[in-house]
């Protein structure tokens, strides 16, 4: 998906997709973990839209004024 992404010119061209990618995988476990500790999960929806937002958001190209 981050290879894709960088193909298509919409990832920071300062971004590894690689980096990116285990960053993503690293960072969904820790929000099941949480979730599940505190909330046995039932937020998890809700804690994977944060993350999703915020990491892609970190990660996206901006639009060339």
């Amino acid at each position: 998906m981050f290879t894709d992404a960088e193909e298509a010119g919409q990832l920071r061209t300062d971004v590894s997709p690689a980096a990116a990618a285990r960053t993503l995988v690293s960072a969904f476990h820790g929000v099941q973990h949480v979730s599940d500790v505190l909330t046995d999960r039932t937020d998890l929806i809700d804690r994977w839209t944060e993350l999703r937002e915020l990491l892609f958001f970190a990660v996206a190209a901006r639009p060339q004024p």
